[in-house]
């Protein structure tokens, strides 16, 4: 990753693990363009082109630019929530979103914006200003690509939930809900081994390939989510033993 100024802003340029810095060139061709993929300031001029609307929001999320920066750039999604925009980017929505999400890129995956339309969106928000996202690029966009080569197969699937509180009883319902969690998980593990090793026996087939791809990535995800789970109990732990009052010494 390369920083070069460029009018006054400091841009990276390349490819990061886990997000896009600028390239330099021209902006890529695009499958079936529309227009609801430009992206204009205040005064109408055209800073950035997509090819649509989904693959704009994918590129400038990768790009690391927040969610706030995304709406100002891209108006007319002002009443989606970060939190859905965030999931259907990363693949932890509902299979339903996730496919409308798939459908809407047209063939056309996320992509780095030029070091031009960097600096015009820049202009306009500023630098990027999110975090980089908690998976890697090449995970994110290999399966983006797996899913719109098989957008056909995607069925809905559970959704997830999570809550949050921090006294000393509520840590202690959090410890017991993590633990639950782990063994939930060990279950989804091995589950997800046992299907992965029936798909593996099943016959040659497009549908039998784009299963096994999907639940080895579930199966990563499951494992990855176990480990963050465990290291969570770890600190739980460690914030409870802070409530706990020393022991007076006997005379």
């Amino acid at each position: 990753m390369e920083n070069r100024e460029v009018d006054g802003n400091v841009i990276s340029i390349g490819v990061e693990t886990t997000y896009f810095g600028a390239m330099d060139g021209e902006t890529p061709e695009m499958l079936n363009p529309k227009e609801n993929g430009i992206i204009k300031n205040e005064n109408g001029e055209v800073i950035a082109t997509f090819a649509n609307v989904a693959q704009a929001i994918a590129s400038l999320f990768l790009s690391r630019y927040s969610i706030p920066q995304i709406k100002t750039l891209i108006p007319q999604i002002k009443n989606v929530s970060g939190a859905t925009i965030v999931k259907m980017v990363n693949d932890t929505s509902s299979r339903a979103i996730r496919k409308d999400f798939i459908e809407s890129l047209g063939g056309n995956m996320p992509r780095q914006l030029t070091v031009v339309e960097t600096v015009k969106v820049m202009d306009v928000v500023g630098a990027p200003s999110s975090k980089a996202i908690m998976v890697t690029l090449d995970k994110v966009l290999s399966s983006i690509k797996l899913d719109m080569a098989n957008v056909g197969l995607i069925v809905p699937v559970r959704k997830t939930r999570a809550v949050a509180a921090m006294t000393k009883e509520d840590i202690q319902v959090r410890i017991d809900r993590t633990i639950r969690s782990i063994a939930r998980s060990e279950k989804k593990i091995a589950h997800l081994n046992e299907k992965l090793a029936t798909l593996e026996k099943n016959e040659a087939s497009e549908k039998r390939d784009y299963d096994i791809a999907k639940t080895r990535m579930y199966l990563e995800d499951a494992i990855s989510f176990m480990n963050a789970s465990q290291v969570k109990l770890q600190n739980f732990e460690e914030e409870i033993v802070k409530f706990v009052s020393p022991v007076e010494p006997v005379a």
